[in-house]
């Protein structure tokens, strides 16, 4: 028997339950709007400690505000029990499609894992591990983008006194081996959830399975997972070597952030196959997705749920045969005891859920007192009307329901206003940009400029260097431009080898120029090695563009000293540029 009522919203009908509780479809009594209301077990309720988790989960849960994360609207308690209310999705988890026998190309798997890479770095930015990165805490809306939900046992890095040293959290079929260990996990273990769970997306079933979760343990232990090329032969070998690296072992082996897996999974897309990329999401320095671009539909299967289906009972895919054993699917959250049993080494290493430097912060402001008792009064604090009370600017929609009732009273101010902005604005017009000003719009349209006008940040990064030369930041700058104009010289070499009938019609210095380019995305250091092989190109006679071709890897060669690292795993990939677009106004001889 379901409540009735959860602080504003009538109860319609139960959508899934989980291990911390239960998520009921709710409405508002006064506005009508649909939400995801999730409540939390009473037996855990009257524990102290399990308050003060929630209390730091709505804490995380308020700092979020990305296009690929399921909002929270609010929170509450009514009774004892405690609740919040996210946003609700029209669409299926894809641990359910995967139930469903639904199967995913390797495009759209690379598609879907660049939109949760841009979740996670806006989750890490704000200093937020999600730690149970699985197909059931994605939600593929019916407009086809990714919603990552879920983030009910992520734990703020300051939370950790939440966490008992050596415990574990998270679903063992793509937990990271360190976070399986009791030890400290660390951004990069959620890349590692995230190339099980593409892992899963492309052959029906996690990286490692077994009968127990001591089983997949030791599966995982033993070494590497199977290539997935051994059983689907169409994913090309860029992709099966990405999500290899995803799920390698040692967290210094792995991709280094999330958004320079999204920049490598685009430059991947780009170099196999340019033309199917025009419904792809562009992405800007800060990890968002572009505003203009619409990200990739998945066609007429994509069935239409509820967000609360991303909380089952069972949390992996369909069994499948394989070679080691039948699969068993029922959830794997098994307590750090057990985990324990299995040494990874010579010794198992504890810790804390978070690296101890991080351990004195403030209290999360969310207060939840201890339960004594029946409580029969309801709370309810909406998220809009907090960010009122403390000042903080509310989303654009509750900006514009408020605004009609006071700008009839405020129309004379705000013309008075209005007429001292457009002197402003007329007189800051007539100034050059400063360093600072002019630095930030360079900043913001250097990756949206593969869709916009690139010779607009041209213009802006010729001026930057012409006017700041001794600036700190004009070698950012620099290689800003330099980046734009190797991409721009590579699009004038695609369309002369498709004019000719093939890269092979090329001069060598044209065709290795390409291939270096192309390796940028996937192999940076065979990349390097290629430029600067042309850097040391000499003969004559050399027409123009040769000769640009050669000037141009020599510029890149010298920003790419060689490495030891392997391909992927060092610092210079953060600043790895993703191809433009075919429509860039810019890009034309």
């Amino acid at each position: 028997m379901h409540p009735e009522h959860l602080g504003p919203y009538r109860i319609a009908r139960l959508l899934g339950r989980g291990g911390m509780g239960a998520v009921f479809e709710g409405v508002h009594g006064d506005t009508g709007e649909r939400v995801a209301v999730k409540v939390l077990s009473a037996s855990l309720a009257d524990e102290p400690s399990f308050r003060a988790r929630f209390a730091a989960e709505i804490e995380t849960l308020k700092t979020l505000h990305h296009p690929n994360i399921v909002r929270l609207i609010g929170y509450g308690e009514q009774d004892g029990q405690l609740f919040y209310a996210m946003e609700l999705i029209d669409g299926n988890n894809l641990h359910d499609l995967l139930r469903q026998g639904r199967r995913f190309g390797w495009r759209e798997v690379a598609e879907f894992a660049v939109q949760v890479s841009l979740a996670l770095k806006h989750a890490h930015d704000h200093g937020v591990i999600h730690r149970d990165l699985k197909p059931a805490n994605l939600l593929l809306a019916s407009d086809g983008t990714i919603r990552l939900t879920d983030f009910g046992i992520a734990k703020l890095f300051g939370a950790t006194h939440l966490t008992a040293a050596g415990g574990i959290i998270g679903t063992i079929d793509y937990m990271a081996p360190e976070q399986a260990d009791g030890e400290p996990v660390t951004p990069r273990s959620d890349l590692y959830s995230l190339g099980g769970v593409m892992y899963a997306l492309l052959l029906g079933r996690p990286p490692f399975t077994g009968r127990t979760a001591i089983e997949v343990l030791s599966r995982m232990r033993a070494g590497p997972p199977d290539p997935i090329r051994r059983f689907q032969a169409e994913v090309p070998e860029e992709l099966d070597d990405i999500i290899l690296q995803l799920l390698d072992r040692d967290p210094q082996k792995r991709v280094a952030t999330p958004i320079v897996l999204a920049k490598r999974l685009r430059a991947t897309l780009h170099a196999l196959n340019e033309d199917r990329l025009a419904r792809s999401t562009a992405i800007d320095e800060n990890g968002e997705l572009d505003e203009g671009a619409s990200p990739s539909g998945t066609g007429s299967d994509s069935a239409v749920a509820r967000a609360g289906r991303s909380e089952p009972d069972d949390e992996s895919p369909t069994p499948k045969k394989a070679s080691t054993g039948s699969y068993d699917v029922a959830t794997r959250e098994i307590s750090s005891s057990r985990l324990h049993d299995i040494p990874w080494d010579e010794e198992t290493i504890g810790g804390d859920a978070v690296p101890s430097s991080a351990r004195e912060t403030p209290e999360p402001s969310t207060q939840f007192g201890t339960r004594g008792g029946t409580v029969a009064q309801t709370r309810f604090t909406s998220i809009e009307e907090e960010h009122a009370k403390s000042g903080r600017e509310p989303d654009a929609a509750s900006r514009g329901a408020r605004g009609a009732s006071w700008m009839q009273t405020a129309s004379f101010a705000g013309l008075a206003v209005g007429l001292v902005a457009l002197i402003a604005v007329a007189w800051t017009a007539t100034r050059p940009p400063s360093a600072d000003r002019l630095f930030a719009r360079i900043q913001e349209g250097v990756l949206a400029a593969e869709t916009g006008d690139y010779q607009a940040v041209r213009r802006e990064m010729d001026e930057f260097l012409e006017r700041f030369a001794e600036d700190p930041r004009a070698g950012r700058v620099q290689g800003h431009r330099d980046d734009h104009d190797a991409h721009r010289l590579w699009r004038r070499l695609e369309r002369e080898a498709r004019k000719a009938g093939g890269a092979e019609y090329l001069p060598d210095v044209e065709r290795t120029f390409m291939t270096a380019m192309r390796e940028e995305g996937v192999r940076p250091q065979r990349a390097a090695e290629l430029f600067r092989d042309l850097a040391r190109f000499r003969a004559e006679p050399m027409s123009d563009r040769q000769r640009e071709c050669v000037d141009v890897a020599a510029r890149r060669a010298a920003r790419r000293p060689a490495a030891s690292a392997p391909d992927g795993a060092g610092e210079g990939e953060s600043e790895q540029p993703v191809p433009p677009s075919e429509s860039a106004s810019g890009d034309q001889p």
